[in-house]
């Protein structure tokens, strides 16, 4: 058959080229994303090393590995960094003289030492294993120079690149971890730090416990802290503070009262309907042929439920109620005494439903089966043992132990806990073919009848009314003040909503805040970092964010660019915000110290009312210590600090510490140090692949324009 027959014959196969096939329509508007960046049709979306990113091969690249799946932002960062990542291997590479051979890769694509992508790209979805005969068919057109797709020839030539890709940052990986070495000295101080332990008392002080109002931060503060912390607060691209206030969309009274009397009408249909499923998957509700104890509606359900469902009788309704942001009303569809937990053994015989000579056949071994157990002429044990096919349970007579409502199948469910009777057998047929069941026990923790029953509801939107409303009175809000800070005076005086503040925006984000991720948050970032937007200037568009469930507008926002920050160094405005409380803690910290000196323990503790805690065996390379968390200061302390003597005042990250080591045990000399430096050379080596094209990232000169396009 054709090579191209196979092709259309595999389904997941073909969903690829349909990938690349919408590739083509995204291309081919390209040219319109070139509004925030210039220049036409200059398809240049970045540079790495003076190699150049075009945004053709980009969207190839992310259309054929992830068509429309997934969030599109974060697909397209990760294809961004596979970019960034081949274009920095390949420099390495060919200063190494490193490379991947024909030969090479054919047995990366076909041989024994198979790449992990072809692994991944060619699983057979439906058995989950490597597909060879299908690769060996593929292998031999290639060979053989047979006409193949277009499209499938795009797909291989960009699988081959991210191959070839892989295949170079291995051999790179390896010549780095395979310099790494563990001389004597360190391979003895880790050593004693991991094996050497402590047991201490300690006392914390969190810094809450001195009062904001209790400090004072001057300017001079925040300069000294940022030039500090220089490499964390310095940006390698240009940023953007950004404030928005938020008009939420909420249904008024009129809506409210609309959508209750749709849901009045509902309720007389759900009364007389002889399918509770079926109507309440159709009405946004809930359906579980279970019967839930009223401790279970407690824990599982909303409290309205829990509450309603004990007063109704079979057959009766409750509500519309409002809860949850919907109109619901519940339905008692039963209600029975039912087993807690059942003990019950089984025969099975398979039988697919849609095979009516199986189903006989199955039926009839059934039959006989339980005619010889009836009449004790075998086992069921043994019976089970001999003829059961459900492998798991057979070997053991059938046995299935103990097991509540919702570890079995309806049909199976229904025999054991609603209807069977301690003792009896039953047959039953269900999507595994028939059972023959034996209840062994029935075990209740009470009496009290347990309830079965469904709901549907009706979610309390807005109206197409009320979103308009709110539209046209935000769109004239921002006709009216055009600029930020008259934006913000206008915001204020209207008391009921207020703007916020989210700093250090990148050029590629595409979260804010509050406002999650997504093409709207990804719209202001765009707006922001266009070259015809100044600081104090409003967005001239209104924007919408839409419910990600009902697909409604939920909230309309106002967008303004407070600041724009060149790369480098944040400024002392744009960090307030984020600094303010760390440095607050540096003060407060200060003050603790001061009132914490010569006091032991036991004093420092009455001081503060807090209390004195113990902690043991805490390893002296231990990254968390039990209760306290990461306060790797506190562990230096602890090294220290000898014996039942109190250590200086720690300032770690939640808090000001003291320490009291009561027992120290110190490792030694390692009994088998080079099996020790062995062991910390191979873990220092697995960092390579997982730091080194991290490193190499930051050395490398990135030019990077995709706020341009998307």
């Amino acid at each position: 058959m054709a090579l191209i027959g196979k092709i259309r014959k595999n389904f997941w196969f073909v969903l690829i080229l349909l990938g690349l096939a919408l590739a083509a329509f995204v291309i081919m508007d390209v040219s319109s994303a070139s509004g925030l960046g210039g220049g036409g049709a200059n398809f240049d979306m970045g540079e790495v090393n003076g190699q150049k990113i075009n945004y053709r091969d980009f969207q190839k690249t992310e259309q054929v590995y992830f068509g429309n799946q997934g969030d599109a932002f974060q697909t397209r960062d990760n294809v961004w960094n596979y970019y960034v990542e081949r274009a920095i291997i390949d420099d390495e590479s060919d200063d190494l003289g490193l490379n991947v051979s024909k030969d090479e890769l054919m047995d990366l694509q076909f041989g024994s030492n198979m790449s992990p992508i072809m692994v991944q790209n060619w699983r057979n979805p439906n058995t989950g294993a490597l597909d060879r005969n299908q690769l060996n068919q593929y292998k031999s057109a290639i060979e053989n120079g047979e006409e193949l797709d277009p499209r499938f020839r795009d797909f291989w030539a960009e699988q081959e690149l991210q191959i070839i890709k892989a295949q170079k940052q291995e051999k790179l990986n390896s010549l780095v971890s395979k310099a790494v070495y563990t001389p004597t000295w360190l391979a003895q101080t880790a050593y004693q730090d991991a094996n050497g332990k402590a047991d201490f008392n300690y006392v914390k002080i969190p810094f809450d416990q001195v009062g904001n109002d209790q400090v004072s931060l001057t300017d001079d503060d925040y300069k000294s802290y940022i030039n500090n912390n220089k490499e964390q607060y310095t940006n390698d691209v240009e940023t953007r503070t950004i404030e928005y206030v938020v008009f939420d969309v909420k249904a008024t009274e009129d809506d409210k009262a609309a959508i209750r009397a749709d849901m009045s009408t509902l309720r007389e249909d759900f009364r007389s309907t002889t399918d509770d499923s079926l109507f309440a998957a159709s009405n946004e509700g809930f359906y579980n042929d279970f019967y839930f104890s009223r401790e279970q509606l407690e824990q599982q359900t909303t409290d309205s439920i829990a509450s309603i469902l004990p007063r109704l009788a079979v057959g009766d309704l409750a509500g519309p109620f409002e809860e949850q942001n919907v109109y619901r009303v519940i339905k008692l569809i039963d209600k029975k005494v039912v087993p807690d937990s059942v003990k019950a053994s089984h025969i099975l015989i398979s039988a697919d439903r849609a095979n009516a000579p199986a189903v006989a056949k199955a039926k009839s071994t059934i039959d006989s089966l339980r005619t010889l157990i009836e009449r004790r002429v075998e086992r069921f044990d043994s019976l089970a043992v001999k003829f059961s096919q459900d492998p798991g349970s057979g070997a053991k007579g059938g046995d299935l132990g103990y097991f509540a409502q919702d570890r079995m199948v309806p049909e199976f469910k229904a025999a054991a806990f609603y209807y069977g009777q301690e003792g009896k057998m039953y047959t039953v047929q269900s999507q595994f073919g028939f059972h023959l069941i034996k209840i062994e026990d029935q075990k209740y923790l009470n009496r009290d009848p347990k309830f079965k029953f469904a709901f549907i509801n009706k979610p309390i939107i807005p109206s197409t009314e009320t979103q308009d409303r709110v539209n046209e009175e935000v769109a004239d809000l921002l006709a009216a003040y055009p600029y930020l800070d008259d934006m913000v005076t206008a915001v204020n005086e209207r008391g009921d909503v207020a703007f916020d503040r989210i700093s250090n925006v990148k050029p590629n984000d595409y979260t804010l805040g509050d406002l999650g991720s997504g093409n709207t948050s990804r719209e202001i970032v765009r707006w922001a970092f266009n070259g015809a937007t100044s600081p104090n200037d409003v967005a001239p568009d209104v924007f919408s964010y839409t419910e990600p469930n009902l697909f409604y507008t939920n909230k309309f926002v106002i967008a303004g660019l407070k600041s724009a920050e060149p790369k480098g160094l944040r400024s002392m405005a744009s960090l307030k915000d984020e600094i303010t409380p760390l440095i607050q803690n540096m003060k407060k910290s200060e003050i603790i110290k001061s009132q914490l000196a010569g006091k032991g323990l036991a004093e420092a503790a009455a001081a503060y009312g807090v209390s004195s805690e113990s902690a043991t065996g805490v390893a002296m390379n231990a990254r968390f210590i039990p209760n306290l968390g990461n306060e790797p200061k506190v562990i230096s302390a602890l090294s220290s600090t000898a014996a039942n003597q109190t250590s200086a005042p720690i300032v770690g990250n939640a808090g000001v510490y003291l320490v009291s080591p009561t027992n120290k045990i110190d490792a030694g000399q390692a009994t088998n140090l080079p099996a020790f430096r062995s062991s910390n050379a191979q873990s220092a080596r697995l960092k390579v692949s997982q730091g080194l094209i991290e490193s190499l990232k930051k050395k490398a000169d990135v030019d990077d324009k995709r706020f341009t396009f998307f």
